[in-house]
């Protein structure tokens, strides 16, 4: 079986150095890069995956091409993708040093209002890139918003732009997922998601990120798939109100938000902010009123 190990050569001018994680279906290692001077993060599925399941190359593929077009500072730098000699799938990405999201709150909870406003404004950058390009993330969770800290300051990059749909007249995602195919983070999707519509588009990202908000602000996540409520009727009553997932918010501003996720996960598209921007836009009019 294969298995990478420090010191093995990807290719000549890429050295492992240390394993960084093992997740169900990679392993991610550091490495020296030495044609670009620098240490980097590489993932790595193994040369029985790949056998398995073709499809994850043509993610990986997919993933460092939506980095090349979109080049925010924001989502993920993608550097290079291909095969090792063994077979094995790989991807070399910038070496982030920070913690996923879910991480963060599961060990030190909530983040607090002002860096719930940041994540989603810098969250929203690379977002509303990507829609500008025909490109829909499809799996704005927990687990693919990184946290850095830059000059103390918080700083969000978007990860896993791997299952993203391209919704150009002339983009194929078929090599990628397939009709009728669930594709995102259970609790954290869309309904049109759940329901594996054909049509998704951009307002999938939308519902994501107030997902994604909430849980930062509150510690929770709004809907669950686990519930004894069914998750339709979860979606129809709404995320829990901040008087009683946030009491230490203000009444006035715990209202306001309220109202701004209830935009963002409204059940039906035509109801929520129909745009990355105007959901930023509006996030601005709750502080400008409150």
């Amino acid at each position: 079986m294969w298995r990478p190990q420090a010191g093995d050569k990807v290719h000549a001018e890429l050295e492992l150095l240390e394993p960084l994680a093992v997740g169900g279906m990679s392993v991610i290692w550091v490495a020296q890069h030495l044609g670009l001077g620098r240490r980097v993060a590489v993932k790595f599925l193994s040369p029985a995956l790949v056998e398995k399941e073709p499809s994850l190359v043509q993610r990986m593929r997919r993933e460092a091409q939506i980095s090349e077009r979109l080049a925010s500072p924001h989502a993920v730098q993608v550097f290079e993708h291909g095969m090792t000699e063994a077979g094995a799938a790989f991807l070399v990405m910038e070496l982030l040093d920070g913690v996923e999201l879910a991480r963060s709150v599961a060990e030190a909870g909530p983040l607090g209002l002002p860096n719930v406003v940041a994540l989603v404004r810098q969250a929203a950058v690379a977002l509303e890139r990507a829609h500008e390009l025909g490109i829909v993330h499809r799996d704005v969770a927990p687990r693919n918003v990184f946290l850095l800290s830059v000059d103390t300051e918080l700083f969000v990059k978007l990860l896993d732009f791997g299952v993203a749909k391209l919704t150009g007249p002339s983009e194929n995602n078929s090599c990628v997922t397939h009709v009728g195919s669930v594709i995102g983070t259970l609790g954290f999707m869309s309904p049109e998601q759940v329901l594996a519509l054909p049509d998704i588009d951009a307002r999938a990202d939308v519902f994501g990120l107030g997902v994604v908000a909430y849980f930062a602000l509150t510690g929770e996540a709004p809907f669950h798939m686990n519930d004894d409520l069914p998750l339709f009727m979860q979606w129809a009553a709404g995320p829990m109100p901040l008087r009683y997932a946030a009491p230490e918010l203000q009444p006035e501003l715990a209202r306001a938000l309220d109202g701004w996720f209830a935009r963002c996960m409204a059940t039906h598209r035509a109801e929520r902010f129909q745009t990355i921007r105007e959901l930023c836009l509006a996030l601005d009019e709750v502080f400008a009123v409150t």
